[in-house]
């Protein structure tokens, strides 16, 4: 006989009941002092963000669990302008203008 394993709680997936959503959160540090602090195991590596300045610590350990910080500036990305197309046209109108007045001269 045929038996349903549909759960009215669970959210269905491609493989069945997903697993319930945990938090997740980016570890911070104050300053190079809280890096050189984090505690962190042998061959573990982490990126954590500075609370006080606009920096990422690259945190990273060995075999003996000697650890290496790297310091890296964090910049928020700005998307490029779109080209401007009304300034595009009017510099090709004069290289065109240029180009005739020469061919005038040649002739």
């Amino acid at each position: 006989m045929f038996q349903s394993v549909y759960s009215p709680t669970a959210v269905p997936t491609m493989y069945g009941a997903a697993p319930p959503m945990q938090r997740i959160t980016v570890d911070r540090v104050n300053g190079r002092q809280g890096a050189e602090m984090y505690g962190m195991a042998p061959d573990s590596s982490a990126l954590i963000l500075d609370t006080k300045d606009p920096i990422i610590w690259f945190i990273q350990t060995d075999s003996a669990g000697f650890k290496s910080i790297t310091q890296l500036d964090f910049v928020v990305h700005k998307d490029e302008p779109a080209p401007d197309i009304k300034n595009m046209d009017e510099r090709l109108n004069d290289f065109d203008e240029r180009l005739k007045a020469i061919e005038e001269a040649l002739k």
